[in-house]
């Protein structure tokens, strides 16, 4: 399974402003490990507004994972044999 990542809303890499983190989680057996990490360029954020709807921002997180390890694995076990699309969202 290939996860891709971003910090903030998901709408920058739905719309291609920028370009995700990527992990692909590969099954050895019954366990689950990261075999493939690559971060993405991720120049753009977008974040809620307090007034309502989204705001963009130009900040540079080249150096910083979008999702730290622990948080890879269990969307992983969600992953089916098909190829799909799972949003995920954390809080």
């Amino acid at each position: 399974m290939v996860i891709e990542a971003t910090l903030d809303l998901g709408e920058a890499v739905v719309s291609g402003q920028v370009e995700p983190d990527q992990y692909a989680v590969v099954r050895g057996g019954e366990r689950l490990r990261i075999g493939h990490r690559r971060l993405g360029a991720r120049a753009t954020v977008i974040r809620s507004a307090p007034q309502g709807g989204t705001q963009m921002f130009e900040e540079e997180y080249a150096d910083r994972q979008a999702l730290p390890d622990p948080v890879i694995l269990p969307p992983g076990r969600m992953g089916g044999t098909h190829p799909e699309s799972l949003p995920y969202a954390l809080g």
